[in-house]
C-alpha cells in the first residue's frame, strides 16, 4: 500500500512545482499578446493582429492547467492573468498621462503603440 501511494505524492509534489511557471507563462501571454495587437502582418493573403501568433498559447496554458491541477487552481490562474492586464492596462495610462521628459522625443509613437492597448484588453475581457 507504501508502495503505490509514494508515486502519486511524488508526482503531485513534482507537479506542484510547475505551477508558479503555468502561471507565469500565462500572464506573460496575455501581456505579450495583448502589445502585439498593435501590429498588423500578412501571413499569406490574409491579415492577422501580432497577437494571433501567441494568444493561443494562454488557451493552452488554461486547459492544461485545469487538466492537471483542477478548476480551483485554473480561476486563481484566470483571475491573476485578469488582474495582470488591468495593472498593465492601468499603468500604461498613468505613464501616457504624465509629461514627458524635453529630450525623450518619443511620445507621440508611445501613444501610437501603446495608447491602443487598453482597447485591445477591454476587448479581450469583453470575449
Amino acid at each position: 500500500m507504501v508502495t503505490s501511494s509514494l508515486p502519486i505524492a511524488c508526482s503531485k509534489t513534482t507537479s506542484s512545482a510547475f505551477l508558479p511557471v503555468l502561471t507565469g507563462l500565462f500572464t506573460a501571454t496575455l501581456l505579450i499578446s495583448n502589445v502585439l495587437n498593435c501590429k498588423v502582418i500578412h501571413v499569406g493573403p490574409l491579415p492577422f493582429t501580432g497577437g494571433l501568433i501567441l494568444f493561443p498559447l494562454a488557451a493552452l496554458f488554461s486547459d492544461v492547467l485545469t487538466e492537471v491541477y483542477g478548476y480551483a487552481e485554473s480561476r486563481k490562474l484566470i483571475w491573476t492573468g485578469l488582474g495582470s492586464l488591468i495593472l498593465f492596462v492601468i499603468m500604461i495610462e498613468i505613464c501616457g498621462m504624465l509629461p514627458a521628459d524635453p529630450i525623450w522625443t518619443h511620445q507621440a509613437a508611445y501613444n501610437a503603440i501603446l495608447g491602443a492597448v487598453p482597447r485591445f484588453v477591454a476587448a479581450s475581457l469583453t470575449a
